[in-house]
């Protein structure tokens, strides 16, 4: 939902995590966007319980090109649970409180006590302010002596609250989008029903850091016609008589290969350059979702036109159709690819990690630079080897050398085997991606053996394959990227 509302931040309530590395926090965080949140205390007994559930908790999913900081408030609330952040772009900023009521709880005088101090806090910033969350409180019911109450204390602090539809199952506004009255809120809107509670929509006027589409050159496979790129290449120097190469260098042989890829590749799918989207769908995302979305909007759009009950209960019913859909798609999906992992277990590992959503956290927003991580890396190892110089050196008795004399040629079905067995994974250095050299691997494999066998037997490494690009990797865990710490030295 958050990839395909195109959400710049999505508050959750009630998320019944356990701590920051739950599975379903992973799982909700698609890529381009990160996630902080706040679970429910646990007593220690009960950590780590399969058959305990963590009710309640509060998690804050949002793009990557915000930065979203944790804002520590001096009291601690036991009545409702909270979120408190710094909400900065590259032009503006916020303080969010994100809020969670438990209505299993009678509301009492402590609950606005507690709720006073915290706006005590947050009410001599200067910045916008923005409450948000699930209070548990019929806030439709003016006849409701905690309503009134409530409304005195936002008044008190020249706050508006500006839910105005129901946004439960039962009829009530329970949940609450509460600003300064100065904060404009716009184009705010209750959208279909998730669970019990429904989806509150609204725009701030707050400049984003960027734009979310950025120029990318790529080829346009669609255009690709396999039949006659075989036959060029066939027809190329890297199918030639290997005897007219045997006097070429590794670095030339490379030099040749990418050369001779290039420009078959440049013949066949030229390169063009699109806008493309920071935030890419679930891979089960097809044809199928596409159209039962667009229906689903239409209604909706249909609905907010007529503000008929007819259209408001065709609308939510084609939305829970599209969520069965999607559910549906979402566990075929990843059954087949577990099917066809069972008998590889890194394949199997990694289709494992994605469903968990524990894929690696690269920052490509970082603002560091490589001499920053250089430096910062560098000073940590020689803090660590300053810190041990006082330790003596082990006594190491025995020692064994082995001496490699000369290598076995390698063979060009041995460069078959292991191209088929090799990841359709692909850098950006390559010239050609790893799929379409499997693709063509027999006709290739001749050439890739002669290159290897240059370079074993002259012992020269190729000066091309010397590059690399780098993508610094976060911590585990991790929640602030602008620091240095946070990331792993390998």
């Amino acid at each position: 939902m958050i990839a395909d509302a195109r959400l710049d931040m999505l508050l959750i309530t009630e998320t019944w995590h356990e701590n920051t590395e739950s599975v379903w926090l992973k799982r909700i965080t698609p890529n381009g966007y990160k996630c902080v949140d706040a679970a429910r205390p646990l007593a220690s007994e009960h950590v780590h319980k399969a058959e305990l559930r963590n009710y309640g908790g509060i998690a804050l999913v949002y793009r990557d090109n915000v930065t979203v900081t944790q804002y520590a408030l001096g009291a601690k609330p036991a009545t409702f649970e909270h979120l408190c952040v710094d909400v900065t772009t590259e032009h503006d900023s916020l303080l969010l409180l994100c809020v969670y009521r438990p209505g299993n709880q009678a509301v009492t005088a402590q609950f606005f006590n507690e709720l006073t101090s915290v706006l005590e806090q947050l009410s001599v910033q200067r910045r916008p302010l923005l409450v948000c969350g699930d209070l548990n409180i019929h806030i439709d019911d003016n006849d409701d002596v905690y309503v009134t109450r409530l409304n005195e204390l936002l008044q008190t602090f020249d706050l508006v609250q500006h839910v105005r539809e129901p946004t439960h199952a039962a009829g009530h506004i329970f949940d609450v989008v509460i600003s300064r009255s100065d904060t404009v809120v716009q184009q705010l809107s209750v959208g279909d029903f998730v669970s019990d509670h429904a989806v509150v929509n609204f725009n701030l006027n707050l400049r984003r850091s960027a734009s979310t589409r950025q120029l990318v050159t790529r080829r346009s496979w669609r255009n690709f016609i396999a039949s006659d790129f075989e036959a060029d290449l066939a027809a190329s120097r890297l199918c030639a008589d290997q005897r007219s190469l045997a006097d070429l260098s590794p670095d030339d042989l490379v030099a040749l290969y990418d050369t001779e890829m290039t420009s078959l590749l440049d013949k066949h799918c030229p390169e063009v350059t699109t806008r493309q989207k920071q935030c890419k769908l679930a891979p089960w995302f097809d044809a199928e979702c596409r159209a039962f979305r667009q229906r689903v909007r239409a209604a909706e759009r249909r609905f907010r036109r007529t503000h008929q009950d007819a259209d408001k209960m065709s609308w939510l019913t084609q939305s829970k159709s599209l969520h069965l859909l999607y559910e549906q798609k979402n566990r075929l999906y990843w059954r087949t690819n577990i099917d066809d992992s069972k008998r590889e277990s890194r394949k199997l590992w990694r289709t494992l990690s994605s469903i968990i959503g524990d894929t690696k956290n690269t920052s490509n927003s970082s603002r560091h630079t490589t001499d920053e991580f250089a430096t910062f890396f560098a000073n940590k190892v020689d803090d660590v080897r300053q810190s041990t110089s006082s330790t003596a050196l082990p006594d190491v008795a025995v020692t064994t050398r082995h001496a490699l004399n000369e290598w076995e040629l390698v063979m060009p079905a041995v460069v078959v085997k292991l191209i088929g067995n090799a990841p359709n994974k692909s850098c950006q250095l390559d010239v050609a991606p790893t799929w379409l050299v499997k693709q063509y691997s027999r006709l290739l494999a001749p050439f890739i053996a002669l290159m290897f066998n240059a370079s074993l037997s002259t012992g020269c490494f190729p000066a091309k394959f010397k590059h690399a690009i780098v993508t610094p990797l976060e911590k585990k865990g991790t929640r602030d990227s602008s620091q240095l710490k946070n990331y792993r030295p390998v």
